[in-house]
């Protein structure tokens, strides 16, 4: 008799969470969806604080502000005068732009999915999860397309590999998710935030701080990187492999109508680099180092222009400064 004849297996402890967690994440609302709520409550909390007449005392300044509601004529004439205004003048805006065409242009002319099929493809089996937890967490230099890349690519490796390819495919999706935020190489969002904190510390009167930029956070985001990354590879395992096997998920592919199609998205998202990839990838890094020479031959030498008054890098600079660049 087959495990498939047997039934399921009885759930332990560790699967009745997991199906708890599954079924929770699955009545949250859509993003969209989340940010409008999350509008509503705060122009209902702010229209009541107004109503009650609360104020606040911002650090710094010595007279009390009053708080004024969202939901009130005045509120909404701020609101609707101040949208266009307030997204143009958005501080983080002038680094994320930048960085976001970069990572455009590495990512529509290929170099990122080959990178990552190039790790996935070198990898033995049994380190699989670990590369997938990694490659996943990194993949945040990529967007919104990371959720698009990793996943399938992950799974394609694991079946390649003799491992379960639903794992593969929810472990990259998840840990894509879960690092979001972090990344060994400064992103996007690593820009976003620095500008958040600076113009927050900037509208507080009678502080003194240092900007911050893309990279104040760096090293903090490289050691978590390497730990989000090998959690998620002990998760992908030791929990979801294993939960997979237990409940019998099909290995294999379900057949599809269009083959056609399905042929050319497996092309599309095969493993393997091809010679004219491999070479692309190799000038790829090679540019990389030389651009990485340059600057550091421009930076390093005393009296250089990217240096501060002081000679030094910290705590600004305008090399420092310059990062965006």
């Amino acid at each position: 008799m087959t495990a498939a004849q047997t039934g399921p297996a009885k759930s332990g402890l560790t699967d009745r969470a997991l199906n708890w967690v599954e079924w929770a994440g699955n009545k949250l609302p859509e993003p969209f969806m989340l940010f409008i709520v999350l509008f509503l409550i705060t122009g209902a909390v702010s229209t009541g604080m107004e109503m009650a007449g609360v104020v606040v005392s911002v650090p710094g300044s010595d007279e009390p502000t009053v708080i004024k509601g969202l939901f009130t004529g005045e509120g909404m004439a701020w609101l609707t005068t101040n949208l266009g205004i307030n997204y143009i003048g958005f501080p983080p805006l002038v680094t994320v732009m930048p960085i976001l065409l970069a990572i455009g242009i590495a990512q529509h002319s290929g170099l990122l999915a080959a990178a990552i099929r190039k790790l996935f493809g070198s990898a033995p089996a049994w380190l699989l999860p670990y590369v997938v937890g990694f490659v996943g967490v990194v993949s945040s230099i990529m967007a919104d397309s990371a959720f698009v890349v990793v996943p399938p690519l992950a799974a394609l490796v694991f079946k390649a590999a003799g491992r379960h390819p639903v794992a593969g495919l929810l472990g990259g999706f998840a840990a894509a998710g879960a690092g979001y935020s972090t990344n060994i190489f400064p992103t996007s969002l690593d820009a976003l935030f620095a500008g958040i904190t600076t113009s927050v510390m900037d509208a507080l009167p009678g502080f003194e701080f240092t900007a911050v930029n893309p990279v104040s956070n760096w090293w903090f985001n490289i050691v978590s990187s390497l730990i989000l990354g090998f959690v998620a590879g002990f998760i992908i395992d030791k929990l979801i492999e294993p939960r997979l096997r237990r409940q019998n998920v099909p290995v294999d592919e379900v057949a599809v109508e269009d083959a056609e199609d399905s042929a050319e998205s497996a092309e599309q998202m095969r493993a393997a680099l091809t010679p004219t990839e491999n070479k692309g990838l190799l000038v790829a890094v090679l540019s990389g180092v030389l651009l990485t020479a340059l600057i550091l031959l421009a930076v390093l030498p005393e009296g250089s222009p990217w240096r501060n008054e002081d000679g030094g890098f910290l705590p600004k600079s305008p090399l420092l400064s310059s990062i965006v660049f």
